[in-house]
Order: structure tokens, then C-alpha cells, then sequence
């Protein structure tokens, strides 16, 4: 199932941003809306780790705010290649995540995490989210930062080349 879903985004990678615009395609926007009226931490120096970063969206729009620092993980080459081209992440690792595979990082190593989308898509498992909680920072910020907009389903397979 999961080199199945991996499959589906490398193939439609190039056109992702396309077919989500077409759809009218909100989480990113939302997602960064709200951290924007609730992340109270210096933005130019805090750590994010964006999972699923996919093409950068969700980043693109947070440096938009003064966030500078990316860290992304995504289980699909094809959209982590788009997503480098844009130059916002200093990192970008090729990563499935499962709650029996943890992410190759220091506890407490980011300010923010963002999690837009992978739940709701059930590309990622409910139980990464210790996993997202171990990698943040801890303080007045806990936790993930999720927006995944579930009512709202999309398919990635129309999204062809």
C-alpha cells in the first residue's frame, strides 16, 4: 500500500500543484493562516519540520511569514524533488513513516512541526503522532501543528501526466 501511494505521487508530482489548484486545494493555506494567528515563537530562527512537505506548499507559505528554516520528509522522490527545486528546505529526507520506523532525529530538534493533509489522506498513520511529539521542542508550543481538513478528499491519481 505504501509503494503504491509513493508511486501515485512520483507520477504525478510534476503537475501536483496544477491539479490542486484546479480543486481549489485549501489545507496549505489554512494551515498556515493558522499558524500564523496562534505561533507566538521567533519565526526567522525556529526549526519546522514539514511532514508530508510534499512540493513545498506548505513551507512556501510560511516563509512568506518570516519562518526560515525548513526541515521536510516525504515518502515520495518525485514531490521531494519538486519541492528542493524551490530552495526553502536546508534538508529534505526520502522517509515512510510508520509508528514502527521513527524518524532518524534528536528528540526535542524543532520549534514547529507541521503535519497538513497526511492524516486525512491516511497517507500517514495516527500513531506518528508520539513520534511528532518526541521531535518537538518542548515548551509554552507543544506538539504538532496538524491541519489535514478532512472533509475534504482528494485524489492524487487524477493528477497525471
Amino acid at each position: 500500500m505504501e509503494a503504491e501511494k509513493e508511486v501515485n505521487y512520483d507520477t504525478c508530482a510534476e503537475n501536483y500543484e496544477m491539479c490542486m489548484s484546479v480543486m481549489d486545494y485549501q489545507a496549505p493555506r489554512f494551515s498556515v493562516e493558522t499558524v500564523d494567528s496562534v505561533y507566538l515563537g521567533d519565526r526567522e530562527d525556529a526549526l519546522v519540520l514539514d511532514v508530508p512537505c510534499g512540493t513545498g506548499l506548505v513551507a512556501d507559505g510560511l516563509q512568506k511569514l518570516g519562518f526560515k528554516n525548513f526541515h521536510g520528509i516525504d515518502g515520495s522522490e518525485g514531490m521531494l524533488k519538486i519541492a528542493e527545486s524551490k530552495g526553502l528546505y536546508q534538508r529534505l529526507t526520502h522517509w515512510i513513516l510508520t509508528s514502527d520506523k521513527p524518524l532518524p532525529i534528536e528528540p526535542g530538534s524543532y520549534d514547529l512541526v507541521t503535519i497538513v493533509s497526511g492524516l486525512a489522506q491516511q497517507h500517514l498513520p495516527w500513531d506518528i503522532l508520539p513520534e511528532m511529539l518526541r521531535v518537538t521542542k518542548p515548551g509554552e508550543q507543544k506538539g504538532p501543528f496538524l491541519s489535514d481538513h478532512s472533509a475534504h478528499q482528494y485524489s492524487t491519481t487524477g493528477c497525471t501526466n
